[in-house]
């Protein structure tokens, strides 16, 4: 199933969003290995299980939109400037 590796990709762009707010390197540098990770394995499943595939939990557009979703309101909240943006994305890699 693709679920593993879009969730692996999401929650490792958050954690590497919250890192760099936060000025952690030891959290974003872990994890931008996770998203370097979580998008060759995305993209290998997509090359080899073909476009119709049928036993995925949701379609690979399904996945590609949400995947891109979180990762553009994470951007778009790190460039809001709200002060609380990094306690915000924080909250959101725990649930």
């Amino acid at each position: 199933p693709l679920l593993p590796y879009s969730s692996m990709l999401s929650n490792a762009f958050v954690w590497v969003m919250y890192g760099v707010m936060k000025d952690l390197p030891s959290v974003w540098a872990s994890n931008a290995v996770g998203v370097l990770l979580g998008a060759y394995y995305f993209t290998t499943f997509v090359q080899h299980c073909g476009p119709m595939t049928s036993n995925l939990p949701g379609t690979v557009e399904q996945h590609l939109k949400g995947t891109s979703a979180i990762i553009l309101f994470n951007l778009c909240l790190a460039a809001s400037g709200v002060g609380s943006a990094s306690d915000v994305i924080g909250k959101e890699g725990v649930v």
